[in-house]
């Protein structure tokens, strides 16, 4: 199984969003990812964390997203949580429709912080 951790920040002296992700893949190789967009929330860009790992993975994977954002792990689960940022939501239901993906909210762990100072990096912070 794949494993994603994903984090998000948002830098307001930027005004930047970021994202990062750690993507552990089955064999036990570590990639890593960050990126960053002007003007998005911290909620967007968790959504554009989850997309970009997933985007990396093969069609009928078995894949694992690890968050500390339960807007993520909630929507992931339960699609009527997905009131806002529709469009995002839209793109990651369009991967997770052709993959086996679970989500899980973990409060700590080593990648899901390095994932999170990858997103900070990302915008500058």
């Amino acid at each position: 199984m794949i494993e994603i951790y994903v984090g998000a920040t948002q830098n307001n002296l930027t005004n930047m969003g970021g994202w990062g992700v750690v993507l552990i893949d089955e064999e036990g190789q570590v990639n890593r990812y960050k990126g960053c967009e002007e003007g998005a929330t911290p909620q967007a860009m968790i959504l554009r964390a989850a997309i970009e790992g997933l985007a990396k993975t093969e069609q009928g994977c078995e894949a694992k997203i690890f968050s500390k954002n339960q807007y993520l792990v909630l929507g992931i689960n339960d699609s009527r949580q997905r009131r806002v940022n529709r469009k995002l939501w839209d793109e990651l239901e369009e991967l997770l429709s052709k993959r086996h993906v679970q989500s899980e909210y973990i409060a700590r762990h080593r990648w899901l912080g390095e994932a999170q100072i990858l997103a900070k990096e990302a915008t500058g912070s």
